[in-house]
């Protein structure tokens, strides 16, 4: 019988994977943002355990085709003892095709590319890492104990050792007046580690965001409004510059599922940002899409966002210019109003009336 010791966290992509907790907990455990495994202190389970519930799953799971190693980052056991694991689910489970796992970028840079070698050779295939961010700071802030740089090494390593990637994005860690720095900084790391797979999730705050201020050392922290959430997502998807990368926002946690490939599918997944932004801000204003004063009030909002007082930087022209079409469009300003001198005219094309967040999905 195979055991679990709550909480018990998965990918979404792991849903119908056979989980194993090989380890308990999260042997960093100090992410300023992340409160998963507070309630328990990390442990590798015994390998006869491990080594029975594998044993159980062949006679009474025989058709399972795809294993996860939880918990926070079990590629930190001991090499050895995870050759043991993959080898007893080879045996025990011939028809999984697939062995994942969590990871941190502190166990890529431990382990030696041999080490890392042997586990592909094993049938570890795909490790889900926690990126967070690209921006050096914000990773200092938020206790991740490694910097860009270190991150770019251990992705490295693991593409080397032919293992494939899915990093994750935790947008709205930065305080909003640097969530487009922040945006650029992880467009920039992404590029340069190039993953088959990059997700983006968004931070919440139980409590208006009181502790996760206390805890990066900024009294004047505060969460980012849906808007802004959408961007930095936005700003994070025009900076990516690297191809074949499939990108998703589909936690939980966002406003806007997205599924795309880069570059492929970088116009939909920013057009579709865009409309999502306007209708967040549509909620936020009470101003209803398409109508006269939504055109007046949503051009001054952008104008103030793109304003050095607001932002500190300002950002850039394209990307200004982007959020101005699309509210232009939505605003259904036709060219040559007085309404237009406030927005930028778009391509005029009418989106749906019944635009739902919730609903937006990227179809090619």
């Amino acid at each position: 019988m195979i055991r679990y010791d709550e909480p018990l966290i998965r990918p979404p992509s792991e849903a119908d994977s056979l989980i194993l907790q090989a380890s308990l907990g999260c042997s960093h455990n100090g992410c300023a943002f992340c409160f998963t495994y507070r309630s328990k202190s990390f442990r590798p389970r015994p390998l006869h355990e491990l080594l029975a519930e594998i044993d159980w799953a062949g006679e009474n799971l025989p058709d399972t085709n795809k294993v996860f190693l939880a918990d926070g980052d079990a590629l930190c056991l001991p090499t050895q003892t995870l050759l043991a694991v993959l080898s007893a689910i080879s045996t025990s489970l011939p028809g999984v095709r697939r062995v994942s796992s969590y990871a941190a970028p502190g166990n890529l840079l431990e382990k030696s590319l041999t080490e890392l070698e042997e586990l592909r050779s094993a049938g570890l295939s795909l490790l889900y890492l926690g990126l967070e961010t690209g921006h050096d700071d914000v990773l200092k802030a938020i206790n991740k104990g490694v910097t860009a740089e270190q991150i770019l090494e251990g992705c490295d390593k693991a593409h080397r050792a032919g293992m494939k990637l899915f990093l994750t994005i935790v947008l709205g860690l930065a305080p909003p007046h640097l969530a487009m720095e922040n945006a650029r900084a992880t467009a920039k790391l992404l590029d340069g580690i190039s993953p088959r797979f990059a997700g983006a999730l968004s931070l919440m705050h139980p409590d208006d965001g009181q502790r996760y201020a206390s805890r990066i050392g900024d009294a004047t922290f505060r969460p980012s409004t849906p808007q802004e959430l959408l961007q930095e997502c936005r700003e994070l998807v025009a900076h990516i510059n690297a191809g074949g990368m499939m990108f998703y926002t589909n936690h939980a946690s966002n406003y806007l599922p997205l599924a795309g490939t880069l570059q492929k599918d970088k116009a939909k997944l920013l057009r579709a940002l865009d409309e999502a932004s306007l209708q967040a801000f549509a909620r936020q204003t009470h101003c209803a899409p398409g109508s006269f004063s939504c055109s007046l009030v949503v051009a001054a909002a952008v104008m103030s966002v793109c304003s050095e007082k607001s932002l500190g930087k300002c950002p850039s022209a394209a990307t200004r210019d982007a959020l101005l079409q699309a509210f232009a469009r939505h605003s259904r300003c036709a060219p040559g109003s007085f309404s237009t001198s406030w927005v930028i005219a778009g391509s005029g094309r009418r989106p749906s009336s019944k635009l739902e967040m919730s609903s937006i999905y990227l179809k090619d």
